[in-house]
């Protein structure tokens, strides 16, 4: 798993603020009882904030899942990795963590 963190996007001239204020959002679930642990999309259907900033295998990403929990955390969801996927990578934002499952 490639793991890019917050600097490693800013170096890359990326800038993150625009994601994490939709992870922020997106998280919080305005009009949601209780908030969502993961929000799963197909990569060509997720917001375009986020495929703009998790865009670097060349067009061959399968699917996006925004989750405030990191793979390093003991309450990492591993079934992220069984979505179908050849390579996973990991963005780690301010207030959220992004996969991005490619098949190549």
């Amino acid at each position: 798993m490639a793991t890019y963190s917050r600097e490693n996007l800013l170096n890359t001239g990326s800038d993150p603020s625009t994601a994490e204020s939709l992870c922020r959002y997106l998280l919080a679930s305005p009009g949601l009882l209780v908030p969502p642990a993961y929000l799963v999309w197909e990569f060509k259907s997720a917001p375009a904030e986020l495929r703009e900033l998790c865009s670097l295998n060349g067009g061959d990403e399968d699917w996006l899942v925004v989750t405030a929990q990191r793979s390093d955390d003991p309450w990492y969801p591993s079934w992220i990795e069984n979505l179908g996927v050849c390579a996973l990578d990991e963005y780690v934002l301010d207030n959220a963590v992004i996969y991005v499952g490619s098949h190549a």
